[in-house]
């Protein structure tokens, strides 16, 4: 563990709450609704659980919890393994690729109470989005529970709503940063880049995703809500909002 990876990962912190408007209060929804499904033994998945923020939270709000995130970012993943504030004992963190279908063969079992993922899978498109959805609803157990938070935008939206959401978003960021309440996405992986240490899996990030400033998929609430339901989920419905910020909750 060291102390440069736990300062970047609390700076992460502060850069997606500037970024995310009430992403805490996202987060104890998502933790809420797996405790009082799963019990406080739960064992959880982490969909691109980047530095293995959601993770974090979720066992050291249950102490019998455990937690396995996912990514393929190899910098986050870095982080995530040498973050100090983490209980290793009880997290797990695995390099795998959602967009490919290899990801399956991660070596730990595939039976989990609850899969999340937070502001992460904007990045798939819709073909492997209803593919890791059909995946997802495989890994769960009998009465297992998916959660998926991020901003999502129905099609059905006026689009004079979208704009009103947008510029809410926008000038709470502006107001957060006013406050030196952290980087924005953009300033993080500058500042992170000027680190030598981390050169090289800067260098092998930019390899895995040569096109990293042009990766959100726009597919609709609409969509998302169908493959799941194609997947299997008996019950799908949108849990928490906050502008466009919005939890989906399928379950089994």
């Amino acid at each position: 563990m060291g102390i440069s990876e736990d300062k970047w990962v609390e700076s992460w912190e502060l850069q997606q709450n500037l970024e995310i408007r009430k992403r805490e209060e996202r987060l104890s929804f998502m933790f809420d609704v797996v405790g009082h499904c799963a019990g406080v033994k739960a064992h959880v998945l982490d969909l691109a659980c980047g530095p293995g923020s959601l993770g974090g939270r979720f066992t050291r709000r249950y102490k019998a919890a455990t937690s396995v995130g996912i990514d393929y970012d190899p910098v986050l993943l870095h982080l995530a393994r040498n973050y100090g504030g983490y209980d290793h004992t009880r997290m797990e963190f695995v390099e795998a690729d959602l967009g490919s279908a290899g990801w399956l063969e991660m070596p730990f079992a595939h039976s989990f109470d609850a899969v999340m993922s937070t502001t992460a899978l904007h990045w798939l498109n819709e073909a492997t989005l209803r593919r890791v959805y059909g995946e997802i609803y495989n890994m769960l157990g009998e009465k297992g529970i998916f959660l998926n938070g991020d901003h999502l935008y129905p099609t059905g939206e006026h689009a004079d709503v979208r704009t009103i959401f947008t510029e809410i978003r926008h000038e709470y960021q502006s107001f957060q940063k006013s406050l030196g309440k952290g980087m924005t996405w953009p300033q993080w992986w500058e500042a992170l880049g000027k680190e030598e240490e981390f050169k090289r899996l800067l260098e092998e990030r930019k390899r895995r995703y040569p096109e990293a400033d042009h990766h959100d998929h726009p597919v609709s609430l609409e969509k998302h809500m169908q493959f799941l339901k194609e997947a299997g989920f008996r019950a799908v419905s949108v849990g928490w909002q906050d502008l466009d910020n919005r939890v989906i909750v399928a379950l089994k």
